[in-house]
């Protein structure tokens, strides 16, 4: 269903490009003239543009051994946000239960392939290993905070080809940081003309990431700062996705 909303948003974009190109906006404050002023945010939602997950460009050969994320621990729960990018965070709540209740029914539907047995569906119809909305913000949260190590100890890479001002301001930091990251790639050495090539790419996906990871946990923050808050809008939604996969897989299996 998440992938079908996605789609049609898509579509409208590109339905809206190509009437932009017939009748492009003005620019300007004259609200009377159809100016759209940027300044104001009018702007917002008139297409983001072609998305592509930041997560590629690791996948590159000279980066390849080079281990920014743990595979289990760190890739594999960004990929979902990093596959649809804006446009999860254009619908906070809808990925938040993709994110919970997707893998509950990719479960079942596993079981009812591999003839596991009624009892372990039952189980999962039940939501019970459900991630709770508050504990998936809380892991994508500590993700950026491995994100934003990363971005410094790609700079303490680059940092000879950055002004004097800029390094001076974070240097400190970005040394500790590298001296920190005890993982494959980041050895003493990684500062040579090779390395420093590979990791340029690496910066600008990490830009990417991290402006994602934050964009989404505001939304999420917001929600939960709204009553009823994330607490309880996943167990609203445990109960309703339970009935429903009881619904759909009661006699199965």
């Amino acid at each position: 269903m998440f992938d079908a909303f996605v789609t049609l948003m898509k579509t409208l974009e590109r339905t809206g490009a190509q009437s932009a190109e017939v009748s492009a906006l003005r620019l300007g404050s004259d609200r009377e003239a159809g100016e759209v002023d940027p300044a104001q945010g009018e702007t917002e939602g008139l297409g983001i543009g072609e998305w592509n997950s930041p997560l590629a460009v690791f996948d590159r050969e000279e980066l390849k051994n080079i281990k920014f994320f743990k595979g289990v621990s760190e890739r594999k729960p960004l990929e979902p946000l990093m596959r649809y990018g804006p446009y999860a965070t254009r619908l906070p709540l809808a990925f938040l239960r993709l994110e919970s209740f997707q893998p509950i029914q990719a479960g079942i539907t596993n079981d009812l392939q591999v003839k596991r047995g009624r009892e372990s569906i039952e189980h999962r119809i039940t939501c019970a290993d459900a991630v709770p909305f508050p504990e998936k913000a809380e892991q994508l949260g500590t993700l950026l905070d491995h994100v934003k190590r990363l971005q410094l100890t790609v700079l303490h890479v680059l940092r000879d080809a950055l002004d004097e001002e800029d390094v001076a301001r974070v240097v400190g930091a970005a040394g500790e940081a590298y001296a920190g990251m005890k993982r494959k790639g980041f050895e003493a050495d990684a500062s040579n003309a090779d390395r420093m090539e590979a990791f340029r790419p690496a910066a600008e996906a990490l830009v990417a990431i991290s402006g994602q990871l934050e964009a989404i946990l505001g939304k999420w923050r917001g929600l939960d700062g709204t009553p009823p808050g994330l607490a309880a809008l996943f167990a609203a939604d445990r109960q309703t996705f339970s009935t429903q996969f009881q619904r759909i897989y009661g006699e199965a299996g």
